[in-house]
């Protein structure tokens, strides 16, 4: 019997998309919560983050990582 590993999707510039439930820290909020409208970034030293916003008072936030 084989177990299925979950596939997560792909972005446009070849890494594997966050998955859901990422959480990151809210400056605005002072508080760590999850993050809605995930997207990954690239920062301008090349290394990869993730970027969203928070779900409570919109501020956008930052998780350093693929996610």
């Amino acid at each position: 019997m084989t177990t299925a590993t979950p596939t997560r999707a792909i972005a446009p510039d070849g890494w594997p998309m966050p998955a859901e439930g990422i959480n990151g820290y809210c400056m605005g909020c002072r508080a760590e919560r999850g993050i809605t409208k995930v997207e990954p970034k690239l920062m301008a030293n090349g290394r990869p983050a993730t970027t969203g916003e928070c779900p409570v008072c919109g501020t956008v936030m930052y998780r350093l990582g693929r996610g």
